[in-house]
């Protein structure tokens, strides 16, 4: 059997006998959340889990409580995904010992450590090594450590942003962040703003260009970031600022407010890269028709979008059709609608992942497009459900050539049926009075399938 090539493949796979380990096993490698829809015997499986974990460590929340609480379970879903460890028992994350070696294998599960341990040097050492950024999740006092400061701007010049005033205006730690990334100076004190010596330091070869529009142009092409150095002219041209936008969107940062908050220009920039929405302003990001055009540019704009936007479910439906992890960013009630999400569903039906607990946990949502099934059909929780006997009792006629009729018949599977744009392997049948529902059919057992509408 071929491993599955979609999430929703992955569920079918679980569903079509939900008590064979092997396909369970088939299906986390592959798509770890699918382990939200296995049984709650193989939530206990230890294998089963840390295989899931492992291809996505968020699939931890859906593991038994005591694989959880399990080290080595939760070290694995750290690796892979350091928000894994939100899912992890408050003893874990202030053990010493678990908490140095999840940073051995991803710094940023330092921002989930014990209040205590992020006021740890050694522990908060090991994360700055790595990254300088997660300063900002180490205690207030070590943020105020001059030694732990300037190891932070050392991997990240940014990090400098996250440091006292005191220090911000420390010349040693500055000329530090500096070298690392010229623009880090901007976060310096204003005591250090005309410190000559130093800005010449930080960038003495381009220090005497940022006036020239072509000097400025190869610049922002080699670091987008340095845009803020330019003058306040080319700061403010367009062709200068997208070219910058192009290499890095945080160069917006440092282009004007008028620029940020003119409509036509930010399409223009978010085309470039729609993670531009950022520094956008409160205007833009609540203007409809703005991040309409976004949205169809790259539906994960929608995350930048206000939240009266992403409540707005014609947005949050051209998001979901340019790509379905924009559901994610939909704001709480439209991602708990029923009809809503089976709306989205029949867009694709992946957008599940991302619905409120209750629905993803509702399988007549995936077998019965959230409908009650027709009297008499078969149970939803049916191991053995046929995808033939399931789609005649929803009054759904199906017409299939002989051959995949017989295979059909003699498989027991235990398919998902109802919603729309389903996606590969889908074979749509219809009775004529609008109730219809995709017959799942594996890839290997496509080509004989005929949809005939009715």
């Amino acid at each position: 059997m071929a491993p599955p090539s979609s999430f929703n493949d992955a569920i079918a796979l679980i569903w079509k006998n939900s008590k064979r380990r092997d396909y369970a096993l088939m299906a986390v490698k592959e798509f770890g959340r699918a382990l939200q829809f296995a049984t709650a015997e193989l939530k206990e499986d230890k294998e089963v889990v840390l295989q899931a974990v492992v291809q996505d460590g968020m699939a931890l929340q859906f593991a038994a409580k005591e694989l959880r609480e399990d080290r080595e379970v939760a070290l694995q879903a750290a690796a892979q995904n350091h928000r894994a460890l939100q899912f992890v028992p408050e003893e874990l994350r202030g053990d010493r010992d678990f908490m140095l070696q999840a940073i051995a294998s991803n710094a940023r599960t330092l921002q989930y450590a014990s209040e205590e341990l992020r006021g740890d040097r050694e522990v908060v050492s090991q994360a700055l090594a790595k990254d300088g950024r997660l300063l900002r999740f180490a205690s207030e006092e070590l943020r105020s450590d001059r030694e732990a400061v300037l190891e932070a701007v050392r991997r990240s010049g940014h990090a400098l942003d996250l440091a006292p005033a005191k220090l911000r205006g420390d010349r040693e730690v500055a000329l530090r962040a500096a070298k690392c990334n010229s623009a880090a100076l901007l976060g310096a004190s204003d005591l250090l703003s005309d410190d000559r010596e130093l800005w010449l330091a930080a960038a003495p070869k381009q220090r005497a260009k940022w006036s020239g529009r072509e000097s400025v142009l190869q610049a922002v092409e080699e670091e987008g970031s340095r845009l803020q150095f330019a003058a306040e002219k080319l700061r403010g041209d367009r062709g200068v600022v997208l070219r910058a936008v192009a290499q890095s969107h945080l160069a917006l940062e440092g282009a004007p407010a008028e620029l940020r908050g003119d409509r036509d220009f930010m399409a223009e920039a978010t085309e470039v890269n729609f993670c531009a929405l950022e520094f956008a302003t409160h205007e833009v990001l609540s203007d409809r028709e703005a991040m309409s055009r976004a949205v169809a540019q790259d539906g994960l704009a929608l995350q930048f979008a206000s939240e009266d936007l992403r409540g707005d479910r014609s947005i949050v439906l051209r998001a979901v059709m340019q790509n379905f992890r924009a559901f994610q960013f939909a704001t709480q009630e439209l991602r708990a609608d029923r009809d809503f999400v089976l709306q989205a569903m029949e867009i694709d039906r992946s957008v599940l992942m991302f619905a409120a607990k209750e629905l993803r946990e509702d399988r007549a949502v995936w077998l019965y497009g959230g409908k009650e099934p027709a009297r008499g059909s078969p149970s939803i929780g049916d191991a053995e459900l046929r995808p033939l006997d399931a789609a005649r009792c929803c009054g759904v006629h199906v017409s299939l050539d002989e051959g995949l009729l017989l295979w059909l018949e003699s498989e027991p599977v235990h398919e998902p049926l109802g919603g729309g744009g389903g996606g590969g392997g889908a074979t749509y049948a219809g009775d004529g009075q609008g109730i219809s529902a995709p017959l799942f059919v594996p890839p290997e057992r496509q080509g004989g399938a005929e949809n005939d509408g009715g």
